[in-house]
């Protein structure tokens, strides 16, 4: 009884030892494979780190690109609006500037026609007028004592050539009204009317002076055969 109890012991132990290695080799096995698990884990792991850093460093350039692109276009577009007002501010001035302009100028105009029609203007007019009309009885009084001298030279020299020559007194007669004349022209409190009546008359006195000369003339070419440069009488 003994033997077999001992022998029955030794058995148990066997079993016992057995059991234990299959459970030291069943956690062996799943040792070994959560460790393969964990190492294929970690390398799809890897592989999936390195696939989204690859797709984020593609979709950060594209960003950046992107971002580029429309810092770009805004500059462009602030460029633009930049421009748009200036051109909007110098567009302003403008029309200030020439609204300023046309008020000048229809204030100038404004101002020109009050002149045309005052009576400043109105007495410049009549100045300008009675100057005008002076200045030609001057210019004819200046050729009618030309005429007179040389009407007075040629009578001499036929009298002293004893040529009777008719209405010689006439030439006296010129000599006094070219005086009037002249006295007239200056007084001061000459009408610009009597000044016209003047005129006209210093116009007849260089007619009447102009054919006194002629007819002196061809007496002078038949009585004293003179030409008609020899008496032209310098003065």
């Amino acid at each position: 009884m003994l033997l077999y109890a001992v022998t029955k012991v030794a058995t148990n132990d066997e079993m016992v030892k057995q059991m234990q290695q299959q459970v030291i080799s069943m956690q062996d096995k799943q040792i070994s494979f959560l460790n393969d698990t964990i190492a294929n884990t970690y390398t799809v792991v890897g592989i999936v780190v390195a696939l989204v850093g690859i797709v984020a460093t593609v979709i950060l350039a594209w960003i950046s690109k992107v971002n580029l692109k429309a810092q770009k276009k805004l500059n462009e577009a602030e460029k633009v609006l930049g421009n748009a007002q200036t051109f909007k501010e110098e567009l302003v001035e403008y029309k200030k500037t020439l609204t300023n302009y046309q008020n000048e100028t229809i204030d100038a105009f404004n101002q020109l026609a009050d002149l045309v029609n005052s009576k400043d203007i109105e007495q410049l007019k009549h100045d300008v007028k009675f100057l005008s009309s002076r200045n030609e009885i001057l210019t004819r009084l200046k050729r009618i004592d030309i005429l007179i001298l040389r009407c007075s030279n040629i009578e001499k020299r036929l009298r002293n050539s004893k040529v009777h020559v008719e209405n010689s007194d006439e030439i006296k007669e010129f000599q006094n009204k070219h005086l009037d004349y002249i006295s007239i022209t200056w007084s001061p409190v000459l009408e610009i009317n009597k000044l016209r009546d003047l005129l006209t008359k210093c116009i007849v006195l260089e007619e009447e002076c102009t054919n006194m000369l002629n007819r002196l003339y061809d007496l002078s070419r038949k009585h004293l055969n003179i030409d008609y440069d020899e008496l032209l009488i310098p003065l």
